[in-house]
């Protein structure tokens, strides 16, 4: 580029000068041949920076790379690691307090408490006292502790508790009633695997009291105790004592049972 330009302004320089020998002298002669090219001059200082083009436009995106490959194959399980030391044992704590002891039972002797109310006593059945028969209204306890050999050997006690603040009674049980013109009596009979109750009256003067069978009767509680023959043949302090005249108190006492 700096070559063109010096180069023209030789040509410049050289047609001036022939136009100017021409006006003076005479017709402008044929021009001459170019002569030869002069030098390059020094390079000239360079210039300010112009300003900045526009942003180009962004290019396609390129192309996704491939995806990752397949996950490889798992490791084999390494070595189970030792075990750890045992910690030190703790300290055992105190003992506690010796609870009381408990009343000791007897395995010879049984003992169950049963309430019963009017509707229980059924009628009728009858039993003999002093030599006369009387209609009765019952109840049937079945209690198979009574076996053969208690039947027959041992001894089946009964007590009565008419309200929750008298003492428990022992059967027969009877007291004055309407006025003491009957009494009304309350015993038992036992056998093999049941205890049978009766509820009956006895006239000691005047009329007949009423109906038994609708007659509303008290409620009630019994107790029945149990004794094996084995107990009784064994203990010495049985023989020429009559048990069943002794009172509740005295029998549970006698067998070491809780009253």
């Amino acid at each position: 580029m700096r070559t063109s330009i010096h180069f023209l302004g030789a040509m410049v320089l050289l047609l001036s000068m022939a136009f100017l020998s021409c006006s003076k002298d005479g017709d402008l002669g044929p021009v001459g041949p170019i002569g030869p090219v002069g030098p390059i001059g020094p390079v000239g200082e360079q210039g300010p920076v112009g300003p900045a083009g526009p942003s180009g436009q962004d290019g396609q995106d390129g192309q996704d790379g491939e995806a990752l490959g397949l996950p490889g194959p798992e490791g084999e399980q390494g070595l189970p690691g030792a075990d750890g030391q045992d910690g030190i044992d703790g300290q055992d704590g105190e003992d506690g307090q010796d609870g009381e002891d408990g009343q000791d039972g007897n395995a010879n002797v049984k003992v169950k408490t049963i309430e019963f109310g009017n509707t229980d006593w059924l009628f009728n059945s009858n039993y003999i006292f002093r030599g006369t028969t009387y209609f009765t209204r019952y109840i049937n306890i079945e209690v198979p502790e009574i076996n053969a050999d208690i039947d027959e050997n041992g001894l089946v006690f009964m007590y009565l508790k008419a309200t929750s603040t008298s003492g428990w009674q022992p059967f027969p049980f009877h007291f004055p009633s309407f006025g003491s013109s009957y009494d009304t009596h309350i015993t038992y009979e036992s056998s093999v695997g049941n205890i049978r109750l009766h509820y009956f009256w006895s006239k000691v003067a005047g009329e007949t009291p009423g109906n038994l069978e609708e007659y509303v009767i008290s409620d009630l509680s019994v107790k029945y105790v149990i004794v094996q023959g084995s107990l009784i043949s064994k203990n010495p302090k049985s023989y020429g004592i009559h048990l069943k005249k002794m009172s509740y108190s005295q029998v549970m006492d006698y067998f070491g049972l809780e009253q």
